[in-house]
């Protein structure tokens, strides 16, 4: 999950259909969530 680049082709590549750079975007912002980001966090969409 830290080499995702947020292009979502693995969407369309995965036989499940999981959109890994979204399921990647909303476990940051839980994780984050009430406190202050790493300065080499992702940012937050």
């Amino acid at each position: 999950m830290d080499l995702c680049l947020a292009c979502k082709g693995c969407k369309t590549d995965c036989p499940a259909n999981v959109d890994m750079a979204t399921y990647k975007a909303e476990f940051l912002a839980h994780h984050y969530e009430g406190r202050l980001r790493p300065r080499a966090a992702p940012p937050a969409w």
